[in-house]
């Protein structure tokens, strides 16, 4: 299938932190992972899922390894793929085709290819993202976090060194002020590395309900009585930023492969 050869397209990881930053303001840098977003022809959506299915199946069936793992979302008819960096697949585009052949997985694999050929994909971005840790949070006593839904943030930032040691030093206050309203969904903050240059914050949830209802951000501050905090947060955030997007997906389990550890 296309998903892994569609999302190694780099020969190379663009570091995009500003030049010159003293090595002690510079955050942690987490794993690397690639990311391929899809907009599926609404009416191939189904036999997509359909596909999908199919080649989650086949990497059970050739027990992949974990290199090889993927978790894939929906939100409306855009798809996304993320799974780890691979450098093998830089010497070696087939290389995760070839994890299959000789393997009780090949024959749905390629019974799968040939179906993904009637799919139309209207279009795509491949990008390579790395997780910031210290720009993360996780919730005391969280073990398993939910894997339903997640909440996506994306920053553009203003450009220029002093304005991402501001965002380097607001960005864990943020985690602090969710610790102190005991915020119950877990946050991971990523930097895209190859791609349209910006910060992701994705916060997994389980109901669209609570999140967006009595466990917000923005109820929880009321209720602690921090809601001027909040605001001023922000305000201070929005002074760094030139562009911000939001969205949703919803987990897909059967379309995902998760690797037997």
């Amino acid at each position: 299938m296309k998903t892994r050869l569609s999302i190694i397209l780099v020969g190379a990881v663009l570091v995009t932190l500003p030049r010159g930053a003293l090595a002690q303001d510079m955050p942690r840098l987490g794993e690397l992972s690639a990311a391929s977003v899809w907009h599926v022809d609404p009416a191939d959506m189904e036999t997509f899922m359909t596909v999908a299915q199919k080649v989650a199946e086949a990497a059970k069936q050739a027990k992949l390894g974990p290199e090889y793992a993927w978790t894939m979302w929906q939100s409306s008819y855009r798809i996304s793929i993320i799974g780890p960096f691979n450098k093998a697949e830089l010497d070696d585009p087939e290389i995760w085709m070839k994890q299959f052949m000789g393997t009780p997985g090949e024959a749905t694999l390629m019974q799968a290819m040939q179906e993904f050929e009637g799919v139309n994909i209207l279009g795509g971005v491949s990008e390579i993202v790395q997780e910031m840790p210290d720009w993360g949070y996780m919730p005391e006593g969280m073990t398993m976090p939910p894997m339903a839904w997640v909440h996506i943030h994306e920053f553009w930032l203003k450009s220029g060194q002093a304005n991402f040691a501001k965002w380097n030093a607001l960005i864990p206050e943020f985690v602090s002020f969710f610790r102190d309203i005991g915020y119950p969904y877990p946050m991971w903050s990523h930097l895209v590395r190859y791609g349209d240059n910006r910060t992701l914050f994705v916060t997994a949830y389980d109901d669209m309900g609570e999140f967006f209802g009595p466990k917000s951000v923005t109820a929880l501050a009321q209720k602690h009585g921090m809601a001027d905090r909040w605001m001023q947060l922000l305000t201070r955030l929005n002074e760094l930023v030139i562009d911000h997007r939001e969205s949703d997906a919803q987990f897909l389990a059967a379309q995902s492969y998760m690797a037997e550890q």
